[in-house]
């Protein structure tokens, strides 16, 4: 409760952005079709969901699973927040002073960068904790992210053609980067129900 009244109190502070912009629904600022941005809103639900449940089973599981539960959480909390705030993508470049294409481009690699950090030390250390109910859905999400990452980078170094179609048309390139993305965070959100649900059931050991 203190957080959301510290968040109405923040935007009162600010001058920069109109107040009535943050409670109005994207599409009516936009004046764009109802349906638009809703796989990124989805995403966002989605990861913030996935983060919750983690936690939650965290304060109910034995001592010893309540680690890679919480290391859970909050990397999918935090990459809810960065989709929803494009904090890599805008947010971050600008506090940052790095307004240059290639500077932002440098920015994005970095939080990847640590993103996978992080990802890669919980596979090393917990992935054998992981169920085969839930591996299939946690390799599968992984996979998905790589390649939309792959694209992305790719489509940011322009290193398709210039007549390539994912450089002519836009909305190919956006479903061929965002579409992978999309399905792997609804993997993400299967494979932590299905891991927190596992190490609740099993009493802290998923296997």
């Amino acid at each position: 409760m203190a957080l959301s009244i510290l968040a109405l109190v923040a935007i009162t502070r600010q001058t920069a952005i109109p107040w009535r912009y943050f409670f109005t629904d994207l599409p009516v600022v936009l004046q764009v079709p109802v349906m638009a941005c809703v796989f990124t809103s989805a995403s966002a639900v989605l990861w913030c969901s996935s983060g919750l449940i983690a936690l939650f089973a965290s304060t109910l599981c034995s001592p010893d699973s309540k680690r890679p539960l919480r290391i859970l959480g909050v990397l999918s909390v935090v990459l809810g927040a960065d989709d929803l705030a494009m904090i890599h993508e805008t947010l971050l470049p600008r506090a940052l002073g790095m307004t240059e294409k290639m500077q932002g481009i440098a920015v994005e690699s970095v939080v990847f960068l640590s993103y996978a950090c992080v990802l890669l030390g919980w596979l090393i250390a917990y992935f054998k904790k992981v169920g085969w109910d839930a591996r299939p859905f946690l390799i599968g999400a992984i996979l998905c992210f790589a390649f939309s990452l792959a694209a992305d980078m790719a489509s940011s170094l322009k290193l398709f053609g210039r007549w390539s179609r994912f450089r002519t048309d836009y909305d190919f390139q956006m479903l061929v980067e965002d579409g992978p993305k999309f399905v792997g965070v609804v993997l993400w959100s299967i494979f932590a129900w299905h891991y927190s649900r596992s190490t609740l059931t099993s009493g802290g050991d998923a296997n």
